[in-house]
């Protein structure tokens, strides 16, 4: 049912003027009473929405969260009146709000009605391009919003569909979630003035643009907006609580007098936002001069997610502790403790921080009261002592964790380390020195370095300290590799993609103390430094090169680069040195599993020994012959081969030039061991919010939630859990609903390179041989080879695989476009209904022009009181005739189900040539998706005779 027919009123003009049309809409808006909005204070509104980003801990701690309980309950499913009709709100991805939204889109959403109803509106723009739904064109809408120091400039496109409905969807596109709060400036992307062009969208994605303006009605770049909306928000003045005095030293010794302070975490001013863009109100004289430990949001993020309050604290030091703030609030140390609490109460993680302030409030001098005024409470330092407020918070930033002290401490406990302690020395696979094998090690170590100094190592619990464990790593790395670089590494906390690789290092180092002794010429004295000219044995340059591809992939990742991008682009066996490339690619890729590095480190370490010892024996008879770093990685491939059989994710020593587009699109998943994202949660699994490898093969949309080489979990029907390790790029395409009611499910062949001609359909089984859902295989070249890629990627007995068909990529997306990406199991399997064809009545079947047919074809009808009525198959039936078949295969539909307005709207989507199985897909769509209900009674005369007894 249209909520208003105005296909011959393009000209809005015409429509204001018409009044018959303006009576109709009075009369609609009276039969639909509270239905319809006719009245709207947007004032008011804003200040209901706000009520819910005030409240995110009611909603996860999430504002995405929030704004979908503000649209759903308020505005999804509303009819607005406008000047040419009545406008349904709503989401045409069934209540989701997606992440192209910004700051300002936000502030726009409690305006959208008053846009509707008082904004100026558009002649109907005409679609300039083909759709896969009902919509003919589009009204603008526009309204400029006037605030005290800025404005919002806000444009609506509302659809115009073929029955002459009026929509207004705010999202539609399938995104990766990453809503940030309106009290946020967000990272910048861009300085497009107006933010992001309202063409620059595909019609059907979001309708909502926003263009802020300054007060004297210049438009503004995003950064600018952002600024602006950032200091209307920091407009409160800022209410908080002092405790307890904490006198406070930097590194250099400088004393400093600070208070403490509860407030609200948003009311400090950090230098940059918990999501990683530049603070404008952050004094630029105050950044932190020392750009060797450069601020990470990787620390951040991870930080967020597991605050330690105990190290949030107390502290003697200016660098630890709780951040320390000048009277104006704004941090002069601890900007990435304090980005790290804000965004914890932001993603609803500080639960746990909030209570140790309260349980911790007289420790401090507070009250529990006084915390539980503020909601999301920041314990912080005020400076109450004059200083250079500059050269503080240089001295106060400074990071002293690998001062030359500490360099120097590790070359000294390295001589503790003699042959008898590092006997004990057995940590686990994953390199953890914690472990119940290496107790004896610790102990020897902690007496190593007599009572006094080991006491300050030991907790109330008796358990060793982090510190401890750090010292130790130290002294391990210095005796093992000699080398700062490492010890550098080890200490740099802003690194934390290195520590898996740091701790297989550290399970390693007993096999290259071994190596490094036999090389040269002493195994009874190793804790000496390596003397002259030791520089090229094998356990060394092993060493450099482990070294020298830890740095690639941090400069890959600093580039933004594939990492085999980024070695192909230095030249393969070129600027960088030898095995470098191929070291580089298989830690990058195995950077999640210590244990399979130490492992490679390990056999690399024991072949430089053999080689320390073949030259020894060799050199009796003349000069032995140089190995190479390739032969230790050869041999260490073989050792890794042994362990993990076949499944060894070895793609190291893949050609870097059968690496290609798809594949490294597929590895931007978060799945992805070759990538530097958080692996999502088991919840972001079940949800699907989490970053996926995207990319088109032809005019298919493929989002990788799996690529090769990564892990597959979950639970299956029976409880019992189960992984498995991806061989092939797994997800889905975009867009698409499959028979298991979720998107079509799509294995990509490794290494292609091309739009393959064919795609292999397999019609997955459940485990009582009834038909599961499809998979579709896309990149091989046979059946065979399809079914090889789909049973490579489950375990070995999997009966799941039911049969396989051929389709080529032009009917594969066809059939994707007239089934509205619903993938049935009528389409594949070709099981129907039979049904006497003489009971089947054509005489008011619809006029459309069927596709060619074939005898496997159904038909398409309504069954009324056991009589069945055509929708689709006229030729089909003809051909029945012809060939004298009594019986004819058919998809049925109950006429108390499908009324006429759905079939005709699915009619209207199949296009000029209309394919029975699509038609019928279509209804089914219809049917689920069906937004106008209570408005199918409308007559549609050309139909209507199909109900007719």
């Amino acid at each position: 049912m249209g909520y208003f027919f105005v296909r011959e009123m393009s000209k809005i003009d015409n429509i204001s003027k018409d009044v018959d049309v303006l009576a109709a809409i009075d009369s609609m808006v009276t039969a639909l009473g509270n239905q319809v909005i006719v009245d709207w204070d947007g004032e008011q509104a804003s200040k209901i929405y706000q009520e819910y980003l005030d409240n995110l801990d009611q909603y996860d701690g999430k504002s995405i969260t929030a704004s979908k309980a503000y649209f759903n309950e308020h505005l999804n499913g509303k009819l607005i009146k406008t000047k040419i009709g009545l406008v349904r709100i709503n989401s045409k991805s069934r209540g989701k709000i997606h992440d192209r939204m910004r700051d300002a889109k936000y502030l726009a959403i409690p305006y959208i009605p008053e846009v509707l109803m008082t904004g100026d509106v558009s002649d109907l723009v005409p679609l300039n391009k083909d759709r896969d739904d009902s919509a003919v064109g589009y009204y603008v809408f526009n309204k400029l919003k006037e605030f005290e120091n800025y404005s919002l400039n806000i444009t609506l496109k509302v659809a115009l569909d073929s029955d002459g409905n009026l929509l207004y969807y705010l999202a539609a596109a399938k995104e990766k979630t990453n809503l940030r709060t309106v009290s946020q400036v967000i990272n910048p992307t861009g300085s497009k003035v107006g933010f992001d062009s309202i063409e620059s969208y595909d019609d059907d994605e979001i309708n909502l643009y926003v263009q802020v303006l300054d007060k004297d009605g210049n438009a503004l770049t995003e950064e600018q907006a952002e600024a602006l909306l950032w200091r209307e928000n920091q407009k409160v003045e800022p209410k908080f609580v002092k405790g307890r005095v904490n006198n406070v030293k930097t590194a250099k010794g400088t004393k400093v007098s600070t208070v403490f302070a509860v407030l609200e975490a948003d009311q400090v001013i950090a230098s940059h936002t918990a999501t990683g863009a530049e603070n404008p109100n952050y004094p630029q004289e105050l950044q932190p001069r020392d750009r060797s430990r450069e601020s990470s949001q990787t620390w951040v993020q991870k930080t967020s997610n597991t605050l330690d309050p105990e190290s949030l604290g107390r502290s003697g030091r200016a660098d630890t502790g709780a951040p320390i703030v000048g009277d104006d609030l704004v941090v002069e140390s601890g900007n990435g403790r304090t980005m790290a609490i804000q965004l914890s109460y932001e993603r609803g993680n500080a639960d746990e921080y909030k209570e140790w302030l309260i349980e911790e409030a007289e420790y401090f001098g507070f009250s529990a009261d006084q915390i539980n005024q503020f909601k999301k409470p920041i314990l912080v330092r005020i400076r109450t002592s004059e200083v250079d407020r500059v050269q503080f918070t240089v001295e106060a930033n400074q990071d002293d964790k690998l001062s030359f002290s500490a360099t120097e401490r590790a070359k000294t406990d390295a001589k503790r380390l003699d042959d008898n302690l590092l006997s004990l020395f057995t940590p686990g696979e994953d390199g953890d020195l914690i472990t119940a094998s290496n107790q004896k090690f610790i102990q020897g170590f902690l007496k190593s370095l007599g009572e006094t100094e080991a006491a300050q190592y030991i907790a109330t619990d008796g358990k060793p300290t982090q510190a401890l464990v750090t010292r130790m790593k130290a002294a391990i790395f210095s005796k093992a590799y000699n080398d700062d670089r490492l010890l550098e590494m080890m200490a740099d906390q802003t690194k934390p993609d290195l520590q898996n690789m740091l701790n297989a290092l550290g399970a390693a180092a007993p096999k290259f103390i071994e190596a490094q002794a036999v090389s040269r010429g002493d195994v009874q004295d190793v804790s000496s430094s390596i003397v002259d000219g030791i520089e090229q044995a094998l356990d060394k340059r092993v060493t450099n090169a482990i070294i020298d591809a830890a740095n690639t992939i941090l400069a890959a990742k600093q580039n933004d680069q594939d990492i085999i991008e980024f070695v192909k682009q230095q030249g393969l066996f070129g600027d960088l040195g030898e095995g470098v490339p191929e070291l580089a690619v298989f830690l990058s890729k195995n950077s999640r599993s210590a244990k399979k590095m130490s492992l490679l480190f390990k056999a690399m370490a024991e072949f430089a020994e053999k080689d320390a010892l073949d030259s020894k024996n060799m050199g009796l008879f003349g000069e032995p012959e140089t190995v190479s770093i390739k032969d230790a990685i050869n041999y260490a491939v073989n050792v890794i081969e042994e362990n993990y059989g076949e499944n060894a994710n070895l793609s190291m020593f893949d050609s870097a030039e059968s690496y290609t587009l798809y594949d490294k699109k597929a590895h931007e998943a978060a799945t992805s061991p070759h990538n530097n994202l958080d692996f999502p949660s088991n919840e972001q699994k079940q949800s699907g919010e989490y970053t996926k490898g995207l990319f088109s093969i032809g005019d298919l949309k493929i989002a990788i939630e799996n690529p090769a080489g990564s892990t597959r979990s979950g639970i299956d029907d029976n409880g019992q859990e189960w992984s498995s390790t991806l061989q092939h790029h797994y997800g889905y395409i975009e867009n698409t609903l499959g028979a298991d009611g979720d998107e079509i499910d799509v294995f990509i062949k490794n290494h292609l390179d091309h739009i393959p001609k064919y795609a292999y359909v397999i019609n997955q089984l459940n485990l009582n041989g009834t038909f599961d859902e499809h998979k579709v295989v896309i990149g091989a070249e046979t059946e065979e080879e399809a079914k090889v890629i789909y049973m490579s990627n489950y375990s070995e007995g999997w009966q799941g695989f039911g049969s396989i068909s051929k389709l080529s990529m032009k009917d594969l997306n066809t059939k994707i476009q007239h089934t509205w990406s619903e993938f049935d199991s009528w389409a594949m399997d070709g099981v129907y209904e039979h049904i006497p064809v003489d009971k089947i009545s054509i005489e008011n079947a619809p006029k459309i022009h069927e596709s060619k047919i074939s005898k496997e074809d159904p038909v398409v009808v309504i069954e009324k009181h056991g009589n069945y009525f055509l929708i689709a198959g006229k030729e089909r039936i003809t051909y029945a005739k012809q060939r004298s078949e009594k019986l004819i295969p058919a998809i049925i539909f109950d006429d108390k189900d499908v009324k006429p307005s759905i079939i005709q709207k699915a009619i209207f989507k199949a296009g000029s040539k209309v394919d029975p199985v699509a038609l019928a897909a279509l209804i089914v769509d219809e049917l689920e998706k069906n937004l106008m209900k209570g408005f199918d009674d409308i007559s549609i005369a050309h139909l209507d005779v199909l109900y007719q007894s």
